[in-house]
């Protein structure tokens, strides 16, 4: 997905590819005015108001945190999708590419040891 051609031409008639264009940009719209408010709920939640915090909400905190730094580039995204055109450069595309892929291990690993205490009872 990083490395294609976001201006490609494509085969289908602008019509359809604007009205295809309108709906993911209200679908990413939606999400990030949900997902922001949310994130920053949990950690609000587990950061101020708790007073004895276990490690598993704190992995719980942690993987909010994340998915809150990646959604602030969401907007690049809805706007990359309006346009049909990547216009940030090329170095930009790959930190961002660099932002998700290191968001993935961090989520994995979150995951894995949240897993790993509920099972085992440790960590």
């Amino acid at each position: 997905m990083l490395l294609c051609n976001i201006s490609a031409e494509t085969d289908q008639t602008p019509s359809t590819y604007a009205i295809k264009n309108v709906g993911a940009c209200i679908i990413l719209s939606l999400a990030f005015m949900i997902e922001v408010p949310g994130n920053i709920m949990v950690m609000l939640t587990i950061y101020r108001k708790l007073k004895n915090i276990s490690a598993t909400v704190l992995l719980i905190g942690n993987l909010a945190l994340a998915d809150f730094l990646i959604l602030l580039s969401l907007p690049i995204w809805i706007y990359t999708v309006a346009v049909n055109k990547w216009i940030f450069g090329v170095v930009f595309l790959r930190n961002v590419g660099i932002c998700y892929i290191f968001k993935f291990v961090c989520q994995c690993i979150s995951h894995n040891l949240i897993e790993y205490r509920e099972v085992f009872g440790c960590v």
